[in-house]
Formats: structure tokens, sequence, C-alpha cells
């Protein structure tokens, strides 16, 4: 029988939630980043650095990734449609953005304080001010669901997980039900040498962050690499100037 130590286990906390802890706590993130837990996809999902605003002339579209806080719920004077502000806590820095009513009545209801979220937005300069604003939002595995367009898996040959992982992955896969597409590539003895199977178009693999953390852990796997999908360029104008 085992015996108590009188002490109670406490579960080990996650790492998104000590990460919000320490922020609710000390005003900042002390020990990383939430965009950290994203094995490695967050930065990827990113097309836009602060100095790119800095430096910004005319428009162009733009994708973070980060965590949604102070959250502001509010009306237009003029006809009280809702719309909203709130900051998004990047890995670079954090942004104030504003999402007008249009884009908030199809993604308004999906803002959630301290979650990680990924935005598309547009940015403009106009007489030297910046103005950003966002048309999309999408929690990661939404995100993750949509963007991903291809994920390649570099797998060791060698390793003895290596072919059941690649028949999880075609298992997985080939019902067609995800976006991304599978490719497989196996490692040779040297650097320039391997082999790259890529499978049929029917093998589309459904992306989630839960999914891929536990496949991205696996011994065999040497390393991912991910195509994922451009932001829609901005609208054209509808009006021009008068000459």
């Amino acid at each position: 029988d085992f015996v108590s130590n009188g002490v109670n286990e406490v579960p080990e906390m996650d790492e998104l939630e000590k990460l919000q802890l320490e922020r609710e706590l000390l005003g900042l993130f002390l020990t990383g980043h939430p965009v950290d837990t994203l094995c490695g996809i967050g930065p990827l999902l990113d097309t836009i650095q602060s100095s790119d605003l800095d430096t910004l002339g005319g428009k162009r579209s733009f994708r973070l990734c980060g965590v949604v806080s102070e959250i502001e719920r509010r009306y237009t004077k003029k006809d009280a449609k809702p719309w909203a502000r709130f900051n998004l806590l990047a890995k670079e820095r954090d942004f104030s953005l504003p999402m007008f009513s249009e884009a908030y009545e199809q993604y308004g209801v999906r803002l959630e304080q301290g979650k990680i979220m990924v935005v598309e937005g547009i940015a403009s300069n106009r007489d030297g001010e910046t103005r950003v604003n966002v048309v999309k939002i999408w929690s990661i595995d939404e995100a993750l669901s949509k963007l991903i367009e291809e994920i390649t898996w570099l797998i060791d040959p060698t390793h003895p997980d290596a072919l059941d992982f690649s028949n999880e992955l075609f298992s997985a896969s080939e019902k067609g039900m995800g976006k991304a597409q599978v490719i497989l590539a196996y490692a040779g003895s040297r650097d320039k040498e391997g082999v790259i199977v890529e499978t049929d178009g029917r093998f589309r693999l459904p992306v989630r962050l839960d999914t891929y953390r536990q496949l991205r852990k696996r011994e065999c796997v040497l390393g991912v690499r991910l195509r994922i999908t451009e932001p829609s360029p901005p609208p054209e104008n509808r009006f021009s100037k008068k000459s």
C-alpha cells in the first residue's frame, strides 16, 4: 500500500495558464509569451512587423497572432451599431485594434478575453498617420484549419516509429476532411539526401493545435514545414479622386 506523506499532489499548471497569471499579477509575461506555446506556428502566422507600420505607404493587408485583452464593446453614434476595440498582445508588441460594425457583426461574438487568437486586417497610411482595423478574427484552431495549405513532415526513416507515424498520418488525412496537403520527407544519411513523397490530393489533414502538438513530439519527426495562405489583398477604392 502507498503511504501518504500528508501533502496533496497538485496537477502541474498549464503553460498558457501560468503565463496569463504572470500577466495578471505582474503586468507582463515574465517567463515567455503565450505564442511560444504554439510549437513554432505563431511567428509563421504573422505577416507584419511594427516597423512595417512605421514606414507604411498606402494600404496593405496583415495578419497577427496574439492574446486578446481589454475588450471594449461600443456603439456607433450615428446608428447605434455595435463595434469593439481590443488589445492584441502579439510576440513583438501590443496592438490596439478596432473592429468596426461590418466585421463585428460577423466576428464580434468570437472575441474572448485571454484567448490566443489570429486576426486579419487592413493597415493604411493617410496624411502621415497609420490606421489599422480588423476584418476577420479566428480562434487558433479555426485559423490553423483554414490557413495551413500544406504540411511537410521530415521523418527519420531509421526510427522504429517511422512506419507507424506514416500510417497514422495517412489514416488521419485519407478522408480529405481538412485543407492541409500532406507531404512526407524521409531524411537520408547525408544532409542533401532523402526521399519526398507527395501524397494524392485527396489526403488532406485537418490541423488542430492539440493534434499538431502530439504529432510534432513524436521522436521520428525531425522537423515540419508549413505553407500558409497569405491574407487577401485590401479592397480597391471604389471611387477615385476627381482630377
